[in-house]
């Protein structure tokens, strides 16, 4: 997270995939996030791990940052939510109110399709999708990457885990994100082609400094939560 000014009591943003979180000033009470990831391994532009923003009292709307969550506004308004599937942080709270709750986690695994009649799925689970000639599994929720065809033994893959949970206190932290793991041709055995799929749950506010998100697992891979 980002650190305060001297003297201060405005809570930094919560750390993101990209950087740290930004620091407070005594004219803005609120600190962005650190900027998440942008990754268009689903076919779609997206940004993954985007920091909370930290709590503020006046000055600040509710708007995301990144795929983290927004500031909590003035002295009623609870922070804003992480995105889900990007394992974005929690907003923090403003005075006395709520801090918003971390973005639940994703697991994408991405591998080369052969055009026309060949254009099918090797493998089952998750939601599957096309494009740029690859097959996409994206896995919102926990289940099984089952490979159904021995020529897949390697795919590409985006592992993030959910974001924390805001701070409740006065002008509180915003949560971190979840920890994000990208890269291509990672091994895989055909044989049995079994793969649990783990996705995290993002973090709550339920205690001062707000919880933990789950972590997300696919194959040798774990990204720990926010």
């Amino acid at each position: 997270g980002g650190t305060n000014v001297s003297g201060g009591n405005a809570g930094g943003g919560g750390g993101g995939a990209g950087g740290a979180g930004q620091q407070s000033s005594p004219t803005a009470w609120a600190a962005n996030g650190g900027t998440g990831l942008q990754y268009t391994i689903t076919g779609i532009t997206t940004y993954y791990g985007g920091g909370g923003h930290g709590g503020n009292n006046s000055g600040y709307s509710n708007t995301s940052y990144n795929g983290g969550g927004g500031a909590s506004y003035g002295d009623t308004t609870r922070g804003g939510n992480g995105q889900d599937g990007t394992g974005g942080g929690g907003g923090g709270a403003g005075s006395a109110v709520a801090g918003g709750s971390g973005g639940s986690g994703i697991a994408v695994i991405r591998y080369q399709i052969g055009g026309g009649e060949n254009a099918a799925a090797k493998a089952t689970g998750g939601f599957i999708s096309y494009s740029g000639g690859k097959t996409i599994h994206q896995f919102l929720s926990s289940g099984t990457f089952t490979i159904t065809d021995p020529s897949l033994t390697s795919v590409d893959y985006l592992v993030v885990g959910a974001g924390g949970g805001g701070s409740n206190g006065d002008r509180g932290g915003g949560g971190g994100a979840g920890a994000l793991r990208y890269g291509t041709s990672l091994p895989l055995n055909p044989s049995p082609g079994v793969y649990p799929v783990t996705v995290g749950g993002g973090g709550g506010t339920s205690s001062p400094q707000g919880s933990d998100g789950g972590s997300s697992i696919f194959s040798t891979l774990t990204s720990p939560g926010g």
